[in-house]
């Protein structure tokens, strides 16, 4: 329904704001994309028959951070992917 949709979305900004503030300089800035690998974690913490709903946001956040740190080789932009790469070819 939309009302969950929205708190989901909500919950989403809150832990990817945080993450950026907070977590950005060990693990790398946000990028495009990080929401994708954080929506399903907070999903699942959410809707989690045994884990209380006011944590969920916590957890997911902590399991992202996790994730992260296996995925950032692939957020993380390369000299041949960056601008000034093409700019520089131009």
């Amino acid at each position: 329904d939309l009302h969950a949709f929205r708190a989901l979305r909500e919950q989403l900004s809150r832990v990817l704001f945080v993450y950026a503030k907070k977590d950005a300089a060990k693990l790398g800035a946000y990028r495009q994309g990080m929401n994708d690998v954080l929506a399903p974690a907070l999903f699942v913490m959410s809707h989690a028959p045994m884990e209380p709903a006011q944590h969920a946001e916590a957890d997911a956040y902590h399991c992202f951070c996790d994730i992260m740190r296996t995925l950032q080789p692939f957020f993380t932009p390369t000299k041949a992917l960056s601008t000034s790469s093409v700019d520089d070819a131009m």
